[in-house]
Parts: C-alpha cells; structure tokens; sequence
C-alpha cells in the first residue's frame, strides 16, 4: 500500500497500526449510540464510517487495523454492560443527584480524556519507561564497570 505523496513514510516508523485505537473508540461509542437509538446508532456507523475510510486512505491504517479496532470496540462495550448493574453504577447516580458539580466535573475529565485516547498519560507512561530504562542501564554500566 502506497502512502499519498504529501505523507512522510517515515512517521510511520514508530507505532504500531493494528488495531486501530481510533477504530477501538469510534467503534465502541458508535455501537453505544445504536443500543439508545438504531437510527442515531447506523449515522454514527456511517459516520465512522467516512473517517475509517479516510484513514486507510491517508495509510495510517490498512482494512484489518480497521476491521479489528471496531471489533475490539464493539466487543469492549458488550463485555461492559453487566457493569451497569453493579455497586458503582448506584454510586455514581446518587452522587449525580447530591454533588451535581463534583460528578459533572468528574465525567467531563473522563469524557476528555477518553475523546484525547489518554495521550498524556500514554505519554507521560513512555517517559516513565524511558526514564526506568536509562535508569536500569546505567545501573548496570557501573556494576560492569566496578567488576573490572
């Protein structure tokens, strides 16, 4: 699969395409919205639809990326739903009802860092990482060294 020519070929070069997240996400809520609503639910397919589309278009994705994001998608919110039976469900609805401020606040930071994919803790995560790492290899380094 040829990239379009404005695309740098080397931006590919440090993450991994299979599954989609974006596909994960557009998937799960896309199939959230059809369990409400079947005919809000199939425009949000098509919706979603259009944007996959694009991403396979631009390379970022081939089909299966696609086809396996959306599953896994579709699979996380069905694996979920005995969820809404449970103690923190009641939880949440009674502080809903008595610290309205406190919850919308909490689910407005939940909902943006869903819509986000959790960069900044990805990030700060590959920093941890990194930062471990180096740790571990200069650790290493010294006790090397001291052997000699």
């Amino acid at each position: 699969m040829a990239t379009p020519y404005w695309i740098d070929p080397d931006a590919f070069n440090h993450w991994a395409s299979f599954p989609s997240d974006h596909a994960a996400l557009l998937g799960g809520l896309a199939y959230t919205i059809y369990r409400s609503s079947n005919s809000l639910g199939i425009v949000s397919f098509l919706f979603i639809l259009i944007i996959n589309t694009t991403r396979m278009f631009f390379g970022y994705h081939f089909f299966t990326d696609i086809a396996a994001g959306t599953a896994l998608g579709i699979s996380c919110v069905i694996a979920s739903a005995p969820l809404n039976k449970t103690r923190l469900v009641n939880y949440l609805t009674l502080l809903e009802a008595r610290k309205p401020a406190l919850f919308y606040c909490g689910a407005f930071y939940i909902c943006l860092c869903i819509s986000n994919m959790f960069a900044e803790y990805r990030d700060e995560a590959v920093r941890l990482k990194s930062s471990i790492h180096l740790h571990l290899h200069h650790k290493n380094k010294q006790s090397v060294g001291a052997a000699d």
